[in-house]
């Protein structure tokens, strides 16, 4: 009998005198023998045998403890992975929330910084519309030179204002093209030596070469020059006193049906690192710089570039070698039915593109002339909050026109109703009543709505000038904007 696996006692044959046991579990047994003899009477003496089965290894108490340690393990382990993802899935939500927070931030300070840039627009208008005047009439040399720093640096600043409107644009995706025919040759040409005096005061040469002399086709004047503008500025301020740029023009592919114009703005600057060439385009990238540079831009002036070389259709690259200078190239597509006169006074003319700005010249001048001869003067209401501004219109056209003035649009509706003036001229932007307002009120009254509206405003979108004239205002124009169209108009 096996104490702990048999109830009771089994008989063995006197034969075999085995006993097997299998699949005994782990524990301590006693193997007890007894016998008996041929009378059959049993002993009660007995031998006994203690047998200790040891368990599997996966059994023994180190097993369960090391199980113990795996669980306890493998427990920290998801707790750590899912704390771990709760801090990745927070960082992720915190971030997202900073990025939108600086979005939201972002679009705030280019929504303030357009405002201040429509009230920059007034008093620019100010500076330029009266040094236009002034270069027009017989000055002595020196004046002369000093009214076209005045004019060229008024048009620098007007240029800066707009890049912040431009940028706003780009980000709302509302830029647009308004092309106009022009000889994009004599345009460059006029705008790379408008840096003439940035080029004496720093002692750089400034070189202009073109393989054309002349050529007239469609192009947007505004955002070319505010191309060139960001390209020059850039080589200028990264070019060192004695150094030289040169502003390159020719035909590429001239003997295909796609020409493209190449322009190449050249210094010999402080070039930019070949790792970040590829970068230079994008928004609000700076490279570092020496600390001779003190203004390193706002990071926003090639990437408004390259918006505009792109509204044209074309392509701009830059190739550069650090501490050897940099060109910039803009290739514009040019379509090759435009008239096309090269160096060597060859003409190519296409009949549809031929137009002349003599006649317009004429039409202006008639209508001046017009209003000179005039014994009895149309009378001119001017509605303006600007005190500066509303002066300088009656100062100018007081010549031509009787003038009254108002300070706001209900100040201007009271006098259009007693006045009876020819032509009303409103700032848009004005309290008590806007010129948008006040146009509506002008052209929906039987007693006022045959009086012309001529709107003024410093806000540049193609909507803001779209609701003008839905207003029913006769015309629109666009601070600062030149005083003889207005005169003409």
């Amino acid at each position: 009998m096996l104490d702990g696996f048999d109830k009771g006692w089994n008989l063995a044959d006197n034969k075999i005198r085995k006993a097997n046991y299998t699949n005994l579990d782990q524990g301590t047994y006693v193997f007890r023998l007894k016998e008996a003899g041929e009378d059959g009477i049993w002993s009660n003496d007995q031998i006994e045998l203690k047998i200790i089965v040891l368990p599997p290894i996966w059994r023994t108490s180190f097993a369960y403890v090391l199980y113990l340690f795996i669980i306890f393990g493998l427990l920290m382990y998801l707790r750590y992975r899912g704390i771990k993802k709760l801090k990745a899935d927070f960082a992720v939500e915190q971030e997202r929330a900073e990025t939108h927070r600086m979005r939201d931030l972002d679009l705030m300070k280019i929504k303030f910084f357009t405002n201040v840039s429509h009230e920059f627009r007034t008093p620019l208008a100010l500076i330029l519309a009266p040094s236009d005047k002034l270069l027009k009439q017989d000055v002595d040399v020196d004046l002369r030179k000093q009214l076209q720093i005045i004019n060229r640096n008024g048009k620098r600043l007007l240029n800066l204002v707009n890049q912040l409107l431009d940028f706003r644009k780009m980000e709302l995706q509302e830029l647009k093209l308004n092309n106009t025919q022009g000889d994009i040759v004599r345009f460059i040409e006029d705008a790379a030596y408008s840096f003439s005096d940035i080029a004496e005061s720093k002692n750089i040469s400034l070189c202009f070469d073109t393989q054309i002399e002349s050529l007239i086709t469609g192009f947007d004047q505004d955002k070319i020059e505010r191309i060139l503008f960001n390209l020059l500025s850039n080589a200028f301020k990264f070019t060192h006193s004695g150094g030289k740029i040169e502003v390159k023009l020719a035909l590429s592919n001239a003997n295909s049906l796609k020409n493209q114009l190449k322009i190449e703005i050249i210094d010999n600057g402080i070039g930019i690192p070949p790792e970040k060439l590829d970068k230079i385009f994008d928004r609000f990238f700076q490279n570092d710089v020496p600390g001779s540079i003190v203004n390193q831009g706002s990071g926003i002036g090639l990437a408004i570039t390259r918006e505009f070389v792109n509204l044209h259709y074309g392509a701009i690259t830059v190739d550069s070698t650090l501490n050897q200078g940099s060109c910039f190239t803009v290739l514009l597509p040019v379509n090759p039915g435009h008239i096309l006169r090269d160096i060597d006074k060859n003409i190519l003319i296409n009949p549809e593109a031929e137009y002349s700005i003599d006649e317009t010249v004429k039409v202006k001048k008639r209508i001046t002339i017009s209003a000179k001869q005039n014994a009895k003067k149309p009378v001119v209401l001017i509605i303006e909050d600007n005190d500066d501004f509303r002066f300088y219109l009656k100062d100018n056209l007081r010549e031509h026109f009787n003038i009254i003035e108002a300070v706001n649009g209900r100040d201007g509706w009271q006098k259009a109703l007693s006045e009876h003036p020819n032509l009303i001229v409103s700032d848009i932007s004005m309290p008590e009543m806007n010129g948008i307002e006040l146009c509506c009120k002008i052209k929906q009254d039987s007693r006022t709505n045959h009086i012309p509206v001529i709107l003024l405003t410093a806000l540049t979108g193609k909507d803001e000038h779209l609701k003008g004239l839905e207003t029913g205002a006769n015309d629109y124009l666009t601070k600062p904007f030149n005083f003889e169209i207005l005169l003409s108009r």
